[in-house]
């Protein structure tokens, strides 16, 4: 019988009863000689130090609020080689340089993005429907209708800022409302946006000037920090939709909020760039502004799909094969 590697899962109890089902735990134990260990960044990183070294994984399973496998504690106990993370930003879990000394990750990947394309689709019918305008005048107010005619998807322009996985599968969804989409991505092959029937704006400010919906998806980059500032808020048409579910810090808040006092434009907000949003923020409380608490991404119905995958990913990485969303160290600042 081949030797089984040990496999330490260190997350959350919501993680481990959320991503896996006694069917994929008896996988796992079939493959692996596996501990599970309920923690979360708030224990003490010594602690989990300690755990690694006692267990010697070579394997590791991680999840939200998981201790990080920082530099220090990996050169300690360099025994980890597959680090399976089962959600999407690893920038809190793991150092970079963990990556470069040859540790193989991976994360939710293209598993996360049809949910995330599900949840803009949502924000974007709602802000185009007034849906939260109508919510506050019935509950709030004791209203009826009042707050403006609201509108449909259908033969609208839209905007994709970033073409990832995610504006991909969006544009999925998109195809019963015939829109006319363009997007800016500089760095995206001709050949990848004609396969998707996707145009190419040569500029952002035209991109965000010929847009009735802008839906925000680019990659947090030193180059996208407040890329959609005061001058490309300005551009937009009166009335266009900014839907923000990509990166928080890829919009100017202050500019944003600046604009949005206007009344000219309507926001639909799911991230932002200090999280949680501050009690005090003045977005809360803006009939045209729509928030969201970071929900955007898999439902808890789909968790389950995450696991299945990661357990996919230990297979693969026993048997030799290509892994699923893998996290090389040049993705690894695209994809926190």
């Amino acid at each position: 019988m081949p030797r089984k590697p040990k496999c330490l899962m260190a997350v959350t109890e919501r993680v481990r009863n959320g991503f896996f089902d006694e069917q994929l735990f008896g996988q796992l134990q079939e493959l692996t000689e596996l501990r599970v260990e309920i923690m979360n960044r708030r224990e003490n990183q010594a602690a989990f130090g300690a755990l690694l070294a006692s267990c010697a994984p070579e394997i590791l399973i991680g999840g939200w609020q998981s201790p990080t496998l920082t530099e220090s504690i990996h050169a300690a106990t360099p025994t980890v080689k597959l680090f399976v993370y089962t959600a999407g930003a690893i920038r809190q879990q793991i150092d970079k340089s963990v990556m470069e000394s040859g540790v193989r990750v991976t994360n939710w990947g293209d598993t996360a993005a049809p949910s995330v394309a599900e949840a803009t689709l949502m924000m974007m019918l709602a802000s185009l429907r007034k849906v939260p305008e109508y919510h506050n005048i019935l509950h709030h107010r004791k209203g009826w209708r009042g707050g403006g005619t609201p509108e449909g998807l259908f033969y609208k322009n839209v905007g994709l800022h970033g073409f990832g996985r995610i504006s991909r599968a969006l544009v999925k969804l998109l195809e019963p409302f015939h829109c006319n989409i363009r997007t800016y991505s500089p760095h995206v092959p001709d050949a990848l946006l004609e396969q998707y029937g996707v145009g190419r704006a040569q500029t952002l400010q035209v991109l965000y000037a010929e847009s009735h919906v802008v839906v925000v998806l680019a990659s947090k980059t030193d180059e996208n920090y407040h890329v959609v500032n005061e001058r490309i808020l300005g551009a937009m048409p009166d009335g266009a939709h900014l839907v923000l579910t990509g990166r928080g810090a890829v919009v100017d808040t202050e500019a944003l909020i600046r604009e949005l006092k206007t009344g000219r434009l309507f926001a639909a907000l799911d991230v932002y760039e200090k999280e949680p949003l501050d009690p005090d923020s003045p977005l809360r409380g803006m009939d045209n502004c729509m928030l969201l608490p970071h929900q955007g991404g898999p439902t808890s119905d789909m968790y389950i799909q995450v696991g299945k995958v990661a357990v996919e990913n230990i297979k693969r990485w026993l048997d030799g094969e290509p892994l699923i969303n893998e996290v090389t160290p040049d993705l690894y600042e695209l994809m926190t």
